[in-house]
Formats: structure tokens, sequence, C-alpha cells
């Protein structure tokens, strides 16, 4: 069973450094087989529980599969209302039950808070992508044949809990997708993906414990597999410069130019001029100093707002929440003293602090109330010198967002 779920562990024995540079290259990569990987991380009971709380889901977020096409939300819904009071198809379990009994396969959309290990795995994986993270449950008690090969809009990892499964990779890519029509798969016709989605380049087959990255626009399908299947596709969307677009947004909402209402569209000429006055001042906002450093911020914000942490009632025990940057990281004996060797350079650890050093550069995310966990036996005070030294350090970052 896995007992620590860190990204570390969930693309073990790749390593950190061979992930990002698959993402770098837009490459898929294979994650070797280790069936303790998804042990403890979810099972059948697990999807049995969330099946049977039928308020969670909707036709978005539960849907049958049948020959690798979402069947029509009127043959296993009815109309209810959510808990905004807002109308909605919600699933009918008798139909759903129906649906299975029949050949379907099963998926369960947005479930990447819906259990503890869940919420921990998606946010391992927002750590390592460096972006906000979803998590699709794939349920297949059968193997069926998709329509056609497909693409994600973001990058994919499909972790294998339960049975076979061989995957099919294309040679053919969407460049750069988005999740808007015309650059997103659902929005493009089948024809589009019959000429573009490519041959067959590579088959890599999953047993239990072993994953794969699939970049964002690669054609796959999955369409051969052994067994009851279970896997997990953590998506990731990764920001782009569209993204820049909302930060000028803000910055041009506070030039008096920007507000002022544009010329009548019979008046050519005025408006010309106005527009070439808009475009002329454009230049100076997106060189801004700080833009860049208010982009990353954005980025940084974006991807770990919905990180481990939150509450521990009655007390809120757990504190501060801290990011991991152990990238580079690495302790190191030097005599009687312990380094801790970081990018930015070398910094001599308290005694103190040594074992919490080497328990945090196994995780993604600590909190307070994790260190007292991991170190029971040490002193308050202790283990704040000790926390406080990797804070300072540069292994430690504040989750302050």
């Amino acid at each position: 069973m896995m007992t620590n779920i860190s990204f570390k562990n969930l693309i073990a024995p790749e390593s950190a450094e061979s992930f990002a540079a698959a993402m770098r290259d837009r490459v898929p990569l294979a994650i070797a087989e280790d069936a303790g990987r998804g042990a403890g991380l979810f099972s059948w009971d697990d999807a049995n529980r969330l099946l049977n709380v039928s308020k969670l889901w909707s036709a978005q977020t539960l849907r049958p599969i049948v020959d690798g096409a979402p069947v029509d939300p009127q043959d296993y819904c009815f109309q209810a209302r959510n808990r905004d009071g807002q109308l909605l198809w919600r699933p009918d379990p008798e139909a759903v039950a129906e649906q299975i009994a029949a050949g379907a396969a099963l998926e369960l959309d947005a479930a990447e808070t819906l259990t503890p290990a869940l919420a921990r795995a998606a946010s391992a994986f927002q750590s390592g992508l460096g972006a906000p993270c979803s998590v699709m449950i794939n349920a297949a008690p059968t193997t069926q044949q998709p329509v056609t090969a497909r693409f994600q809009t973001g990058d994919c990892v499909v972790l294998n809990l339960e049975g076979v499964r061989t995957w099919r990779l294309f040679s053919g890519s969407f460049e750069y997708p988005l999740d808007s029509p015309g650059y997103a798969f659902d929005s493009l016709p089948i024809d589009f993906h019959e000429v573009n989605c490519g041959g067959v380049e590579q088959e890599v087959t999953l047993g239990p414990g072993a994953g794969l990255y699939i970049p964002a626009g690669r054609y796959h399908d999955a369409p051969a597999g052994v067994g009851n299947g279970l896997h997990l596709e953590f998506h990731a969307l990764q920001p782009t410069g569209l993204d820049l677009a909302s930060l000028l947004e803000d910055l041009v909402s506070g030039d008096a130019l920007y507000r002022t209402a544009m010329p009548r569209f019979d008046d050519a000429a005025g408006h010309d001029a106005h527009f070439a006055a808009l475009s002329a001042r454009l230049p100076q906002f997106a060189s801004e100093e700080g833009l860049a450093a208010r982009m990353r911020d954005a980025q940084r914000r974006s991807a770990f707002r919905d990180c481990v942490g939150g509450f521990t009632l009655p007390s809120q025990a757990d504190g501060a929440v801290y990011r991991v940057c152990a990238s580079g990281a690495k302790l190191v004996r030097r005599g009687q003293d312990w380094l801790l060797r970081t990018p930015h350079g070398k910094v001599t650890m308290p005694a103190v602090a040594r074992d919490l050093a080497e328990w945090a550069l196994e995780q993604d995310f600590v909190t307070d109330g994790d260190a007292a966990r991991a170190a029971p036996d040490m002193s308050a005070s202790d283990r704040e010198t000790a926390l406080a030294a990797l804070r300072d350090a540069g292994l430690l970052e504040a989750m302050g967002v």
C-alpha cells in the first residue's frame, strides 16, 4: 500500500527530471508497473460508495460510455434541482445500473476532492505538472472499442489500478488544443479526427500500478483490455499566453482611453483613429515592469489554490501549509554537519532539523500538523526551529494563496 502519496512515488521509477523532459518535448512516457502504487488510492468499494451518493452526480460528471461514446443523458437521467436550486440532469441509479449490465463503462469526472487519497494524488500531480489538476475515474467492467482515436485538451497521466489495458498512441497530434470551439476534441467533426490522427505509432500495455503520460493534443485510444478495468486519469491544463489577456484587462481598465466609448460605427475615420490610439497604447501595458512576475504569481496561485491543507475541526491544528521545493535539493553530511544542498547553494542544517529535512524531501506539501505527526517526539519549540530552518533554506514555501 502506498503510504506516502507524492509525485515522486506516483511516477517512480521515473524521476521528476525525466518526467519534465517528456512534458517539455511533448512525448509520451510509460511508467513501469508497481502493484503497490495504486493500493489504497482508489478501489471498487470506493467507486460503489461514491455512486451510492446519487445526488453527488449530474450528466456532466457521471457518463455511461458505450462503444467509446457517451450515452444520451435522457437515456439514464431525470430532471432535478441541485443544491443551488438549478435544474440539471441527475443520473437515475436504476437506469445507470441497467447501462452497466448492458456493457457500458462509466466515467466519473471532477473526482479530485471526493476522497482524501484522490485529493492527495491530485495535489501531487498539481505539484509535479505545475497546473490545476482534475481527476476522472474510469470503471470498465467490459472492454469496448472506441469510435475513434481522441486527444485531450490538457496533459493526461493515466494510472491503472485493476485489470490490464492496452493504450495505442497515434502519430498525429492536434497542435496546442484549447477548451474552446474549434480547438477541443468534441468541437471538431469525426472525419477531421480520422484524417489527422495518423497511424498507430506505439502500443503500451498497462497492468495494475502502471502509468502513462500522454501530452495534450496527442491522439490515443485504449481498445484492448483483460479483466474488469479501473483506472484514474489526471488532467492538467497548462497556462498559455492567452492567460496574459486577463492580466492586461486589469491594467487597461485603469486607463481612461480604454474606458472611453468607441466612436459610432458609421464614423469610419473617427473609429479608425480611436482604434489606432488604443493599439498604440497596448504595447506600453504589455511591457510594463513587473508584468512577467505577476504572470508567474498568477500561475502559481492557480496551480496550488486547491492543494492539500484545509479544515481539521474542531481545533484547526494543522496550521500553515507549505510547498516543498525539492527539485535539485539533497541532504548531505559533511563531517559532523548536515548540509542542505539546493539550486540556491548550501545551507548548514541545525541538528534538530535533519530528520524533518529528510522527511520533507519525500513530500510535495506539508503542514505544521504533518510535521508534528512525522516527529512525535520532537518538542514544539524544536519543531518550529526546524521548520524555520527549512523555510530559510528555501526548501519550504508558504502557501499563502
